[in-house]
């Protein structure tokens, strides 16, 4: 996204927040994103297909427990990167007032948020990953989204963003050249892992979140093992 002037950023605030984003390009499915950054004026959206630049185009944004919204826009930039993980950024065009103010108020809402501690998801199955998102928002938690290791070592890194427990999909970790929950239980101690191999239902996850909350213990007392490993 082009920098933006300090008028802009306080009419128009920017940042975090967890959605996934579906682009639709001459009325056809361009490909399924990760929404990185997100204000009332356009998007960075990330590990998707590349678009091509300077073309009209519609974003489905689907923002855990509000439900989907869909908004014309424009791509300005385009970043390429390895096995269809681009990088776009979208510029909305034609608001109206009411979605504009809608969309500020949602990222500042998740700016006052963002120093919370969170629950990281990570799942390159778009599907999975977006239901465990509306489950922890349903929940009241704060989810952050991953795509990738790559994506999985950023947001525990982030020396702004804390992490309370880190949901990794088996499929996810398999993929890993060392195997993301042994990097990630290695690296980053503090941090509770679980190593997932099926689709959690909500009380599932509110297990979890009472699990991370707790004094360490195996998740064989968990009230079902769908989790495979824990830390």
């Amino acid at each position: 996204m082009t920098p933006t002037s300090t008028y802009e950023r306080r009419r128009s605030p920017r940042g975090y927040v967890a959605a996934l984003a579906t682009v639709f390009v001459d009325n056809r499915r361009a490909g399924d994103f990760v929404v990185r950054d997100l204000s009332a004026s356009g998007a960075l959206l990330v590990n998707g297909p590349r678009l091509p630049l300077g073309v009209p185009c519609r974003v489905s944004l689907r923002v855990p427990g509000l439900g989907p919204l869909g908004l014309a826009a424009e791509t300005v930039h385009v970043t390429a990167g390895g096995a269809d993980r681009h990088t776009a950024g979208v510029k909305f065009v034609g608001l109206s007032p009411e979605v504009a103010d809608g969309l500020a108020d949602l990222v500042s809402q998740e700016l006052d948020r963002s120093a919370q501690p969170s629950v990281l998801v990570a799942d390159d199955n778009l599907m999975r990953l977006s239901s465990v998102a509306e489950d922890l928002a349903e929940l009241g938690e704060r989810p952050l989204l991953a795509l990738t290791p790559l994506e999985v070592v950023h947001w525990l890194c982030d020396p702004a963003t804390t992490v309370s427990l880190a949901l990794l999909s088996d499929d996810l970790h398999q993929r890993g050249a060392s195997g993301l929950y042994d990097f990630v239980r290695g690296e980053f101690p503090n941090v509770r892992t679980v190593l997932l191999d099926a689709q959690l239902g909500r009380e599932e996850i509110r297990e979890l979140l009472e699990w991370a909350t707790t004094s360490p213990r195996s998740a064989a007392n968990l009230r079902r093992a769908t989790p495979i490993d824990a830390f």
